[in-house]
């Protein structure tokens, strides 16, 4: 037994020394990440807030049979923003809310029942209050509510809530000046039935309420995230997952000095050797995401920021982080061990994770891709951890909610990191 861990710890420290050694690689892993985080955080934190013209999944539930909720529906449907689901107007609220923190809709609308018909009451109640002096404390505020994907961007649920609002000022004062159309020619018996008195700022008549809600677990509300609380997640991925090129790099290049070679000499099992590897590297990952929780944390706020918020979330947080590591650290194997050349590991490795992080939704949000771009997206790795830790930092998630994710992650990063040690060996002297 001692013998073996004294196998195991020269490994560990054989692996240290390489990585050490390995200065450009070091640079990669870990200045890099933290300047792109800093740098695109606060270019984004400005063009997070723009609208953009984007197929956003919407789900509407019409309870209104009347006017309103059908030239809501029309117009929403012909927007070049949102692409809507209608549910049926017997539908349940909490439904539509399961279905907008599931991520299945970004947005969700709830138009109440009779809407049509109370803006209409409210309408008659504005004209007494306009030719006879009566108060309009008696008016009923009709709310119309929107719920909200935590992932999506504010900007994009602002503009829904400006049509909407657009749509009910319309109506509204459609409504009003429908009925005293006839009696604007006669603005003396206006103001003579008005008794003298100031006229109403029309302020008065705005009598629709527009709730925007963020969803969580269990249909709780939250405030809406901003740009750290999703660059931080995605550049933590980004930069676990870039890990192959120093680790595929270190592969080939022990493989092409005979460095294997002479280790196999010690007679261990030939899966000490990569599992020694993936200790150092997983170690690795979890100080590159302490590095980005702390620029989160602490270096945001000096730059005019906010700072990222993780309290209660740091154990769910550290476990995707670890589930993660694995994924990448078994693409790694795959690349080193497939590659035959350094040049090609780090080329093929550089150039792939950038492929996958934009298809996962790193660079540019998933809902906003093309609907075959969605569709490969969800066999992206990258999206899968980006996803697990979406969950728990916007949708408050526990570890047994994204255990889905995490199998993936580990399933991933096990099949690889075998697929690559036998392909790895296969290209060894020993094999030969």
């Amino acid at each position: 037994m001692i013998i073996e861990l004294r196998k195991i710890a020269a490994l560990l420290y054989k692996d240290l020394l390489v990585l050490f050694r390995d200065r450009a690689g070091l640079m990669i892993m870990f200045f890099m990440p933290a300047a792109l985080v800093v740098a695109i955080t606060y270019i984004q934190d400005n063009t997070f807030k723009s609208v953009l013209e984007l197929d956003v999944p919407v789900v509407l539930l019409n309870k209104d049979e009347g006017q309103f909720g059908l030239s809501v529906r029309q117009k929403i449907e012909e927007s070049i923003f949102f692409n809507v689901t209608v549910l049926d107007n017997k539908s349940e609220v909490s439904s539509l809310k399961d279905d907008v923190w599931s991520g299945k809709y970004m947005i969700g609308i709830v138009i109440p029942e009779n809407f049509t018909k109370s803006l209409s009451d409210n309408s008659t109640k504005v004209i007494s209050r306009l030719f006879g002096g009566q108060s309009l404390t008696d008016l009923e505020v009709l709310d119309i509510e929107i719920y909200a994907d935590p992932s999506i961007r504010d900007s994009l649920v602002n503009a829904v809530v400006s049509l909407l609002r657009e749509y009910s000022t319309k109506f509204q004062m459609e409504f009003v000046f429908s009925r005293i159309h006839a009696q604007m020619f006669n603005f003396r018996a206006i103001t003579s039935s008005m008794g003298g008195t100031t006229a109403p700022n029309i302020d008065e008549f705005d009598f629709v309420n527009i709730n925007k809600r963020i969803i969580t677990k269990g249909g709780i509300e939250t405030d809406p995230p901003n740009s750290v609380q999703h660059n931080v997640p995605a550049w933590t991925v980004f930069a676990i997952f870039f890990i192959v090129v120093s680790f595929s790099a270190s592969l080939i290049k022990e493989r092409d000095e005979g460095s294997f070679v002479r280790l196999r000499t010690i007679a261990f099992p030939s899966y000490y050797y990569i599992l020694s590897k993936a200790a150092i590297y997983l170690f690795v990952c979890i100080l590159q995401f302490l590095l980005i929780l702390c620029v989160g944390v602490w270096v945001f706020s000096l730059i005019g920021l906010s700072s990222f918020e993780y309290v209660g979330k740091l154990m769910p947080l550290l476990f995707v982080v670890v589930c993660t590591a694995i994924a990448a650290i078994g693409y790694a194997a795959l690349v080193g061990g497939v590659a035959s050349t350094h040049h090609q590991a780090t080329v093929f490795g550089a150039v792939s994770i950038v492929i996958l992080s934009a298809i996962g939704g790193v660079w540019v949000p998933v809902f906003a891709m093309p609907e075959i771009c969605r569709i490969i997206s969800g066999w992206s790795p990258l999206n899968w951890g980006l996803q697990a830790f979406y969950d728990v930092i916007l949708r408050n998630c526990n570890v047994s909610e994204i255990l889905l994710h995490c199998y993936k992650l580990t399933g991933f990063g096990v099949v690889t990191m075998v697929i690559g040690s036998v392909y790895g060996f296969r290209k060894s002297p020993l094999s030969q």
